[in-house]
């Protein structure tokens, strides 16, 4: 090989100037046919290039972990899957920890055109040369630094590499494949074709191919492997992919918010705890934990070595395999479990080879994916009910604090009569106790799923299974019930934990409406928790919105339609249904999420809520005591008949609402009231305070009743 050039071979040029790169093989120098066209414009792939400008002559190479196993090949195809044996001359994808290729970074591609608007080409990378991140930064070093890596050397290609280190002061020289090479050693190099549709990123591959991974090109299926295929809008490298610039976000993270539900549009459950335990990677180990269960409880029976079901154990963790590529793979057989059990049998097989035949023995996809949503239930409800816990102990403070503070009792939005708040927050109390004890009923009952293909067992029974000790020990495995029957199309138990969700979504959400009419300006009578920030206006300064109320309200209004869909699906045809079984799914989830999001706003906005009984007792004074016009009536009517007093109370407060005074002091001015009342009397009879009936009483009851707090 000529020095300074690589094994593509270099076609001629005028002394003094650099020479053009142009596809060859290694022994075989180029001819001057294959030269590209001229004016330094990218050609199609497989007929050279002739770049314009010197900076790029020839991609500048990439490095190959020397911790990866290396072999040298000439094989024409340099596409690379990721997680292959790297090659010196066709290297996998760097790993993902280490910083991105700097020339992805600066979109340096073979041409002046790849460069983007207003980029200096000037500053493009020299033939053999590349800047090096320097470990430890996680920025590219200036251009004044750089690891010149000698092209020329004889052990170039040959699974030996020389080069120049301006930090270290010195030449080193890098073993690939030495896996007991220093993190801090060189890696080995090897030049990539630069005009092949994408070879920096996706950007030069088929729209309506970006994303698949090679593996689907090549037929490889890769459900169980350690690193994620590429993504739409995801660089090749993986995780490390082309920064967006003026995008604020880097070319992996638009990748994965490209697939993933983060919450954007459902706030009430982001970040919550509940949307960890039913996320995608929630519900993928819960059907590893099924896959599990089964094994060790066949195991017990003997029907499986017990060195089998331990393998298949260990096996069955979630970070262990491609949520993505699962869920991908999923559209081939409309159910995750397909796929799943394809993946875990390779994984268990690579540990123990005679194991991997007892993976899903017997088994059929249901019987996994129902235990696994009981057992996502199961979580979820632990989450719900130590939520539903706080909430209901929160407003059993209030209740008993504010017993017998008056407060203007609503009907149709209009006043009424008075009330308490005490007995306003003991009502809130018992609908969140009710609803936790429907909660505990369903979750307490949440049975495991055996039926095997169409609900008889068979699959179990022919692999020497007794069907009711198998269904009982399955149970005691996951902590689950035992069935009474299988339930493949007898869809009680989902029907049962959406309508429970949707009760206590209902009974969250009327807190939260009450709250909400309450923090009205023009009412007043209740403020969130103040936290600095929240419920801002993006318009308004003065706004202070109340957000928690609100958030609790969203997921009120949609856990009964999702609940209703479970419902639907009871109509399930035949032994098992194709469709309703399916679309259980994902309602089911976000019944689980939503209320449980609900919940544990719920737990802040009763703990932090602030009482104002000032604005209570002006409130109840804006009617200038009609509000108690039923007591006036009540006491007069001893003297004048109920019909004869109801008709004058209700010319009085309208009298007295035209003339801006008092009901007491109008009354007081009417003969037929002075009659029997005096003035002293009606101050007391229109008092609001003197008029909440047995509030107090009740709300002791109510307290009572249970003991909890």
């Amino acid at each position: 090989m000529a020095p300074g050039t690589s094994h593509r071979g270099c076609a001629p040029g005028p002394p003094g100037q650099r020479q053009r790169a142009v596809q060859g093989r290694p022994g075989r120098p180029a001819r001057p046919a294959q030269r590209g066209p001229p004016g330094g414009r990218p050609g199609r792939p497989g007929r050279g290039v002739a770049p314009r400008r010197a900076g790029a002559l020839v991609h500048p190479p990439e490095r190959v972990p020397v911790d990866r196993p290396a072999t040298t090949t000439d094989r024409a195809d340099d596409r690379v899957d990721r997680g292959r044996r790297a090659r010196i001359d066709r290297p996998g994808h760097p790993d993902p920890d280490r910083h991105p290729h700097p020339l992805l970074h600066r979109r340096l591609h073979h041409g002046p055109r790849a460069l983007g608007a207003g980029a200096d080409p000037d500053r493009g990378a020299v033939a053999g040369t590349r800047p090096a991140a320097h470990r430890g930064s996680a920025t590219a070093p200036s251009a004044a630094h750089r690891v010149v890596y000698d092209l020329s050397h004889p052990e170039f290609g040959r699974g030996r590499v020389r080069l120049r280190d301006r930090w270290a002061g010195g030449d080193r020289t890098a073993v690939p494949g030495d896996r007991r090479a220093r993190p801090g050693t060189p890696q080995a190099l090897r030049v990539r074709r630069a005009h092949r549709g994408g070879a920096l990123g996706h950007r030069g591959r088929d729209p309506a191919r970006r994303g698949l991974g090679d593996h689907r090109r090549r037929g490889r299926d890769r459900a169980s492997g350690a690193r994620a295929r590429p993504e739409p809008g995801r660089d090749r490298r993986g995780d490390r992919g082309r920064a967006h610039r003026g995008r604020g976000v880097t070319g992996a993270a638009a990748g994965r918010l490209s697939y993933v539900d983060a919450g954007l549009l459902s706030p009430v459950r982001a970040g919550t705890p509940v949307e960890a335990a039913v996320g995608d990677a929630a519900w993928l180990q819960a059907m590893l934990d099924a896959e599990a269960a089964l094994a060790r409880a066949q195991a017990a029976l003997g029907l499986v070595p017990a060195s089998a079901a331990e393998v298949i154990t260990s096996a069955a963790h979630a970070d262990r395999f491609d949520l993505r590529a699962l869920a991908v793979d999923a559209r081939e057989s409309a159910n995750p479990v397909v796929a799943l059990v394809r993946a875990l049998t390779r994984v268990v097989s690579a540990i123990d080879p005679h194991a991997a035949r007892h993976v899903h023995l017997g088994s059929t996809s249901q019987d996994i994916l129902d235990t696994a949503a009981m057992l996502v239930a199961r979580r979820a409800a632990t989450l719900l009910r130590a939520d539903l816990a706080r909430v209901a102990e929160a407003l059993g403070a209030l209740a008993r604090r504010h017993r017998d503070t008056p407060v203007a009792g609503r009907t149709l939005a209009l006043h009424a009569v008075p009330t308490t708040f005490g007995l306003k927050a003991a009502g809130w109390r018992r609908l969140v106790l009710d609803a936790d004890r429907r909660v505990a009923s369903v979750s307490n009952g949440l049975p495991v799923s055996l039926g095997g293909a169409a609900g008889t067992l068979a699959g179990y029974v022919e692999a020497g299974a007794d069907p009711e000790r198998l269904v009982a020990a399955f149970a005691a495995e996951t902590g689950l019930c035992v069935q009474v029957l299988p339930w493949h199309a007898l869809r009680t138990p989902i029907a049962d934990v959406g309508a429970a969700w949707a009760h206590t979504a209902g009974a969250l959400g009327k807190f939260a409406v009450d709250v909400q009419s309450s923090t009205r300006t023009e009412v007043g009578e209740v403020v969130e928790p103040h936290v600095p920030g929240r419920g801002a206006s993006s318009a308004m300064p003065q706004k202070r919105n109340p957000v928690l109320a609100t958030l609790i309200r969203s997921a009120a209004l949609q856990v009964p339609a999702q609940a209703a869909v479970l419902t639907q699906c009871m109509l399930a045809e035949d032994e098992r249904s194709g469709g309703a079984w399916h679309a259980e799914w994902q309602p089911l989830r976000e019944c689980l999420r939503l209320t449980g999001g609900a919940a544990h706003t719920a737990v802040e906005l009763a703990e932090g809520l602030v009482v104002r009984p000032e604005r209570m007792r002006a409130n109840l004074a804006l009617t200038g005591g009609a509000i108690v016009a039923e007591r006036v009536a009540g006491v007069l009517a001893a003297h004048l008949g109920k019909p004869a007093a109801a008709a004058l109370l209700t010319r009085a407060v309208e009298a007295a609402d035209r003339l801006g005074r008092p009901l007491a002091d109008h009354l007081a001015s009417l003969p037929e009231v002075a009659e029997h009342l005096d003035t002293a009397e009606l101050t007391r009879l229109c008092d609001p305070a003197g008029y909440t009936g047995a509030a107090a009483d009740l709300v002791e009851r109510s307290l009572r009743a249970d003991p909890r707090d």
